[in-house]
């Protein structure tokens, strides 16, 4: 369960209305990035590294 792994994992958690957001941190920079679902699994990227995942990765650091 994605809440239950957010709670585990100290992801920020919050609550508008019905919906949840979940705010797991860029796997490149680490700014939160706004979620509507939380798989532990998952690399995350904000908008602003996307654009350069595909240098980001051949560098080797972000295995």
């Amino acid at each position: 369960m994605s809440y239950r792994e957010a709670k585990e994992d100290n992801i920020r958690i919050s609550k508008a209305g019905r919906m949840t957001y979940y705010f797991p941190h860029c796997r490149f920079c680490g700014d939160e990035v706004r979620s509507l679902n939380y798989l532990r699994d998952r690399h995350y990227v904000c908008k602003e590294c996307k654009p350069h995942k595909e240098i980001l990765l051949k560098t080797g650091i972000f295995d």
